[in-house]
């Protein structure tokens, strides 16, 4: 009796993918295109810093309305007119901002000194002057 032939088994070849390098340019305030691209495109083991949020230095758009200026330290500049809203800086003490709006809420007065940024006055921490 005559055996039949052990059938070999055939592998078919996978393509690999090929990873081409391509110059970038950098700008100087990243987006998010760019962070994704140079995170895809790092060769490095050099973890990356991440960036801290910095103050705008883009003027609000709207009508200005009056000036504040702040009397004491320490004011807290927060996201909305409210002690809920989150702390995004600190206004200083003789420091006057411009006014867009404002509203009473909490017991406060509060005044918009940009997009997203509020300061309260309980009647001693700022002066106002309309327009």
């Amino acid at each position: 009796m005559v055996e039949a032939p052990t059938p070999v088994p055939t592998v078919a070849a996978t393509p690999s993918a090929t990873v081409e390098s391509t110059a970038q340019s950098v700008e100087a305030t990243p987006t998010a295109s760019t962070d994704a691209n140079a995170a895809a495109n790092s060769t490095s083991s050099t973890p990356t810093p991440t960036p801290t949020a910095t103050p705008s230095t883009e003027a609000y758009t709207a009508p200005v309305v009056g000036k504040v200026t702040v009397t004491v330290t320490g004011l807290n500049i927060r996201s909305k007119a409210s002690t809920d809203g989150a702390k995004v800086g600190t206004a200083s003490q003789g420091k006057t901002y411009d006014v867009y709006s404002s509203t009473q809420a909490g017991g406060y007065t509060w005044y918009q000194i940009g997009e997203g940024k509020w300061i309260a006055d309980n009647g001693q921490w700022v002066t106002y002057k309309a327009n």
